[in-house]
């Protein structure tokens, strides 16, 4: 009976043992557990702020990046000089341009001077003046009617921009070739005038008082009644070769 209570007993005791042993083997297990849920949010903890410090340090402050911000004065130094280097070409081109304006003006300014020149040079005035009517225009050159010969004459009226003036019986008279501007005389009408201009600026005036058809019979001129034109009224005879004679007009002082 003892023997059996004992065997009992010690079967108890290595139970107890057992029970024991799983119960110190699962509170190890949960303790390894609790341990290792504690490191895996320490370190998901410590990845959050990585990942935190990675993502404040991704642009960095001009402290913490000094090459950047060297770069970044580079550009704004290289655009400041860049914009000064436009501005200087731009008041160069200003320059320039007001230059050549004012070369130009210069250039038509001394153009026109010597315009005015060249055509104060090229106005004929001959010996005597130069002859305006209507828009015909000419030098007049002295001729003496009294000569033997007309080849004086026909030398003057033959010549561009000339015509022959001469007196006789106390009359100013005034001829040219119909075909070099005289043929104006045909279309003129009573009233109309004309001036003589002379080099030193002064001028002479006169109006046709009469027109009529003649001939020239040297040193006279004459209507074809063979009435003088010198014995009619007027200060200057006008007159040029007309159909088979002349075309003769009469002139007063206006």
């Amino acid at each position: 009976m003892k023997s059996c209570l004992k065997r009992i007993l010690q079967i108890f005791m290595t139970l107890t043992l057992v029970f024991l042993m799983v119960i110190i083997n699962n509170d190890k297990k949960i303790e390894n557990q609790e341990n290792y849920s504690i490191m895996q949010k320490a370190n998901n903890i410590t990845k959050e702020d990585g990942k935190t410090e990675e993502k404040n340090s991704f642009v960095p402050k001009k402290d913490e990046n000094p090459k950047a911000d060297e770069k970044q004065d580079n550009e704004k130094t290289k655009t400041s000089e860049s914009k000064k280097e436009e501005k200087k070409v731009n008041n160069t081109k200003k320059v320039i341009k007001k230059t050549n304006v004012e070369k130009s003006v210069s250039t038509q300014e001394a153009s026109n001077s010597k315009t005015k020149n060249n055509n104060h040079k090229t106005v004929k005035y001959g010996t005597f003046g130069r002859l305006y009517i209507s828009n015909y225009s000419a030098a007049l050159y002295n001729y003496n009617v009294y000569t033997k010969s007309d080849t004086a004459l026909q030398t003057i009226v033959d010549n561009k921009d000339s015509a022959a003036y001469y007196k006789n019986h106390g009359k100013l008279v005034i001829a040219d070739h119909y075909n070099q501007g005289f043929k104006v005389l045909i279309n003129l009408s009573e009233g109309a005038t004309l001036q003589i201009k002379f080099e030193d600026g002064n001028t002479i005036r006169y109006k046709l008082t009469k027109k009529s058809e003649g001939i020239n019979a040297g040193p006279d001129l004459v209507d074809n009644e063979g009435n003088s034109f010198f014995e009619m009224e007027s200060d200057l005879i006008m007159y040029t070769c007309y159909n088979d004679g002349i075309m003769a007009t009469l002139w007063v002082k206006a």
